[in-house]
């Protein structure tokens, strides 16, 4: 599904630097369809860069990123676009649910991208928030949910358009963990019953150990690679 060689990217100078600031120094990786990947590594090592260039929220400046085949690099604005819209749902550490917005409004977002006609788009969320055990709080607004609550209406967006793809960062960041451990079992359910693929970025071991295969990032490299079901190095 993913294929990325020797993946780099360098940020220009900042004002009153020489020069330019390497963030990914060349990362090799294939992520298959249906892996539940955690990448882990200490702050500053490249791993939400990298979560933001495989969700074509950001562009690299050298090596190759193949989705499906296709080079990324060669795909137009509207290309990416789509990308994010029927490939990538994406879950934040922060929920970045819209305040103004009701759940249900919120979840409905997303739909204005898709193809579903826009009579469907409340059923479709209902849906979509039914089988997360959260359509009881569709009329809510963020501010009314718990931090857990919060985080599963985000997932109920990202899950919306039928993503192949879940790119979570640090999604369990802003919760305790008790929480977090259901988070974390609401998307390994998800992996499991609904065969999605999972990327997540944690700082946290015990949330790391929910996933098959384990990438340790360290200065921009991918410094380790283990498969948790095979056991070994991937």
């Amino acid at each position: 599904m993913i294929t990325l060689e020797n993946l780099q990217k360098t940020y220009p100078a900042a004002h009153g630097e020489n020069s330019p600031a390497p963030v990914l120094r060349g990362v090799l990786v294939n992520i298959e369809k249906g892996d539940f990947v955690a990448i882990m590594g200490k702050s500053g090592c490249g791993k939400s860069t990298l979560l933001n260039i495989l969700g074509c929220l950001d562009d690299y400046t050298g090596g190759r990123y193949l989705l499906y085949g296709k080079e990324v690099a060669a795909f137009n604005s509207k290309q990416k676009a789509r990308a994010r819209s029927k490939t990538f749902g994406f879950v934040f550490q922060s929920f970045h649910l819209l305040a103004s917005e009701t759940v249900l409004d919120n979840v409905k977002l997303p739909l204005r991208y898709s193809d579903i006609p826009k009579k469907d788009y409340d059923k479709v969320a209902l849906s979509t928030l039914e089988s997360l055990g959260i359509a009881h709080l569709s009329s809510k607004y963020p501010s009314a949910l718990s931090g857990g609550e919060q985080q599963r209406a985000a997932i109920a967006r990202a899950l919306v358009n039928s993503p192949d793809v879940i790119l979570a960062d640090e999604p369990t960041g802003n919760l305790d963990s008790d929480t977090g451990k259901l988070i974390m079992k609401t998307l390994t359910r998800l992996h499991e019953e609904a065969a999605k693929t999972i990327i997540l970025v944690t700082h946290d071991v015990k949330i790391a150990s929910y996933a098959d295969k384990l990438i340790e990032m360290r200065d921009g490299v991918i410094a380790n690679c283990f498969s948790c079901k095979k056991g070994g190095e991937c």
